[in-house]
């Protein structure tokens, strides 16, 4: 579920350590995960038809999006305006220090919504480790 960028900041103060921690317990999982998706290609549909190539995601992948969901922490922005978050999706060695619970959210939102129209840009993520990064930089300011 999406939260308006407006609403983010008061959502994020009635957040709690201990309700970040089942996503800051993705970290261990994530340092130790080799594939983060996988591309299925040429596969029969049950109608004879064949499918388009996609990714389907790994599991930690797929814990990623369930917990920021749940935990409403995605907001809904003009993401492909926000300068900053392109250099990021782009270059990846973006200095991040001073960074934001906010930025942070909205760079999970920049990389959800690149998957949505590049199948495999959020797999992509986790595997050149920019997830990992930003986790990393929200426990530091969670904690």
């Amino acid at each position: 579920m999406l939260i308006a960028l407006e609403d983010l900041p008061a959502r994020l103060e009635t957040l709690q350590p201990k309700d970040w921690q089942p996503l800051f317990d993705l970290i261990p999982e994530i340092e130790n995960t080799e594939s983060f998706g996988e591309w299925i290609l040429n596969k029969p549909a049950e109608d004879g038809y064949i499918q388009f190539p996609f990714v389907d995601n790994g599991p930690v992948v797929d814990k990623f999006l369930m917990l920021v969901d749940e935990m409403k922490v995605i907001p809904a922005f003009d993401y492909m305006d926000w300068e900053e978050g392109r250099r990021m999706y782009q270059q990846r060695d973006v200095d991040i220090d001073s960074w934001t619970a906010v930025d942070v959210c909205k760079m999970f939102t920049y990389y959800i919504r690149a998957d949505r129209f590049s199948d495999g840009a959020l797999s992509s993520a986790f595997e050149q480790g920019q997830i990992l990064r930003l986790l990393k930089h929200l426990e530091k300011l969670v904690k």
